[in-house]
């Protein structure tokens, strides 16, 4: 079934489909009515939208592309073996993004500790012993981090 669209809706234009909204609503008002596909607008602004996410999806396409295209440029080896000069950039990357997230753990973790004492007071004793065992494993996590890296660089 086609929906009939008003006489002064050009497809084309966005300003005339502005303009078209705005006579939409205040038509809607006078009769009361809330159709948001009145005059087949609703069809036209999903038409406005589809040409961003293809752009997105375009963009997305062409970093791949880029990617893929870059990989023989990575597996030559020059006359110092190569991969073995990224293990020490691999390993800092790896600590950091390790100690990034330790510290958002203890963040969170204290915030809901002290949000749990200001909602319980009673239950100080409980809410510390498990806040202190939760800092004691985020902390084991960068500490096992470390030795990983000191173990594997050279």
């Amino acid at each position: 079934m086609k929906k009939a669209r008003c006489k002064g809706f050009l497809p084309g234009s966005t300003a005339s489909a502005l303009a078209h909204g705005e006579e939409q609503q205040r038509e809607e008002r006078a009769c009361g009515a809330r159709s948001t596909t009145h005059c087949g607008f609703e069809i036209y602004k999903e038409a406005i939208r589809r040409p961003t996410e293809m752009k997105q999806l375009q963009y997305l396409f062409m970093t791949f592309s880029v990617l893929l295209l870059a990989l023989p440029a990575w597996a030559q080896t020059g006359g110092n073996g190569g991969a073995a000069s990224y293990v020490p950039l691999g390993a800092g990357i790896g600590m950091g993004l390790a100690s990034a997230g330790c510290g958002i753990g203890q963040g969170l973790a204290a915030a809901k500790a002290a949000e749990g004492f200001a909602r319980n007071p009673g239950a100080r004793a409980g809410i510390l012993f498990f806040y202190v065992l939760g800092l004691a494993f985020i902390e084991s996590l960068a500490l096992f981090t470390l030795v990983i890296v000191f173990a594997k660089v050279k």
